[in-house]
């Protein structure tokens, strides 16, 4: 039977929106596709407020590095002249 918690480690889960820290796994062992946390990650959702979020949320360091990435490509297709 699968827990209502997803696997974190020692680390608590917490609402990024509400701070409740009761939540029901939606789906887990989701497979990265942006290779920001660098492995598998659940999708839960809050017991409170429903709100569904991913974990473990990447850091902020992380999301920074990415869209910087993000910004220098699109600087990178600008200079390459594409059409509007």
């Amino acid at each position: 039977m699968q827990s209502n918690q997803p696997k974190r480690g020692k680390s608590i889960w917490r609402c990024p929106v509400c701070g409740n820290s009761q939540s029901k796994v939606i789906v887990s062992n989701v497979r990265e596709n942006l290779r920001l946390i660098g492995g598998r990650y659940s999708y839960c959702r809050c017991q409170s407020c429903k709100v569904i979020s991913q974990q473990p949320l990447p850091s902020l360091d992380l999301l920074a590095n990415y869209y910087n990435l993000i910004d220098q490509s699109c600087r990178d297709l600008r200079t390459v002249g594409l059409p509007n």
